[in-house]
């Protein structure tokens, strides 16, 4: 890799990001074409029902990750960690870019966390899904405060 570079390629971002997440295949998951010229930094793997994306952020600077259901709900990753373990990242080699770190340390974390998630555990991505919702919907939050209880 180049190091003369504070931001990786995108070559060098997609070939991490396949790398990265090559463990996604044994799960029945494939890489998707890309459908918006515009987001070249972003790669996604679908099973059909859910698709993982990839997307670099912050100018080459981090990436950010996320799951998302063929209904439109979506959950980041990180919401998958425990909470007594979010603080701590996982072991790992760093790359010499914080983009591809992000992307290794993403992997690792979808491998020991999400993996049954990924295998079709709806409960789990659903529970997720939903709490995303509630902390980042303004009109969903409104509509719960609304609620009668009985």
């Amino acid at each position: 890799m180049d190091q003369g570079s504070t931001t990786p390629t995108l070559a060098q971002f997609k070939s991490a990001c396949r790398r990265e997440f090559a463990f996604l295949r044994e799960l029945g998951y494939s890489e998707l074409q890309d459908s918006d010229p515009a987001e070249r930094f972003n790669v996604r793997f679908s099973n059909g029902e859910l698709t993982l994306s990839i997307r670099g952020e912050n100018w080459g600077k981090h990436a950010g990750v996320r799951l998302f259901h063929a209904d439109g709900r979506e959950a980041p990753v990180g919401w998958f960690v425990p909470l007594s373990e979010r603080r701590e990242r996982p072991a790992f080699d760093a790359t010499g870019f914080s983009q591809l770190d992000d992307i290794r340390i993403a992997a690792l974390t979808i491998s020991r966390y999400c993996r049954d998630v990924l295998a079709g555990d709806a409960a789990k991505f659903v529970a997720v899904a939903s709490e995303w919702r509630r902390v980042t919907d303004s009109q969903y939050r409104q509509s719960l405060q609304k609620r009668k209880l009985p």
